[in-house]
């Protein structure tokens, strides 16, 4: 019955709602893959930050993932408090601290990506053979509207 009403309501055919709609399922995938690590996709990207960028420091992946910054404090200190991330002075400036993952966090880190390559591979096969950088290039054009 939904589907009628969409396509009476023309809503069906608009690129934003269809957007918005492959969003909700991907992102329900996402939250569902991580789940048995007790893992959120936000904090599934900070340690994939923290883990390729080793000394970053929270306000760089607060401003990569569009994070306000007493999100991203409170998002850090639950990593600290579960021992996967190290916060350390930063030696060139010490007003600010760099981040690191410690072994548990590369464990983690590591079961998270293999778990999120599952996802990935959902997500490639629902696009149903459509090229993946093509999709890829065509949503960052999207982002940046």
């Amino acid at each position: 019955m939904t589907n009628e009403f969409l396509a009476r309501s023309g809503l069906g055919d608009q690129i934003g709602f269809q957007l918005r709609q492959a969003t909700s399922a991907v992102w329900a995938d996402l939250v569902a893959t991580l789940a048995p690590l007790d893992l959120k996709p936000q904090v599934y990207a900070t340690l994939q930050i923290v883990a390729t960028s080793p000394g970053c420091k929270q306000q760089d992946i607060a401003d990569a993932l569009g994070i306000q910054r007493p999100n991203m404090v409170a998002l850090i200190d639950e990593l600290v408090g579960r021992r996967w991330i190290l916060r350390q002075v930063n030696p060139a400036d010490r007003r600010s601290n760099t981040l690191g993952l410690t072994e548990a966090g590369r464990d983690i880190a590591k079961r998270a990506r293999d778990l999120h390559r599952q996802h990935e591979a959902r997500v490639a096969k629902a696009l149903d053979g459509l090229d993946s950088a093509l999709a890829s290039a065509l949503l960052g054009k999207l982002a940046e509207l």
